[in-house]
């Protein structure tokens, strides 16, 4: 008979979740599949995803796969956060039933319009890999 694998739950800020001891992730940038250890995976979720499960499933970049900041003299690392802003701020709309369904499609577009100016692919394309 099989050996049950021990799963592991947290809290996040949009909910809970459950891991196996060991998961993989898929970085966003490469699409690569990265094992990581279930508490390497929460600490990393909390220190820079603002306690953001689907926040992280939507921009998550492996370590490798980022620009290297040291060779870059005038490289400014507000674009990043602005760009965690806008993912977080277009889950909540699309989730959120507090608005009527034309003021939430109005705020998704200009959203996703700024994201588009900034990034080469949609909102919607990063929140299907948050849904995911």
């Amino acid at each position: 008979m099989a050996k049950r694998k021990k799963v592991f739950t947290y809290k996040f800020m949009d909910g809970e979740q459950s891991f196996p001891s060991s998961l993989y992730v898929i970085c966003t940038e490469s699409g690569e599949k990265v094992k990581m250890y279930h508490k390497q995976l929460v600490k990393l979720i909390k220190r820079k995803y603002n306690n953001n499960y689907k926040l992280f499933k939507a921009s998550y970049v492996k370590k490798g796969n980022r620009i290297n900041i040291k060779e870059i003299n005038d490289y400014d690392i507000r674009p990043e956060g602005y760009r965690k802003y806008l993912i977080t701020a277009y889950l909540h709309f699309k989730n959120s039933s507090l608005y009527s369904e034309s003021e939430k499609r109005g705020r998704m577009t200009f959203l996703n319009d700024c994201y588009q100016k900034r990034w080469d692919d949609t909102l919607e394309d990063r929140s299907r890999l948050a849904e995911l």
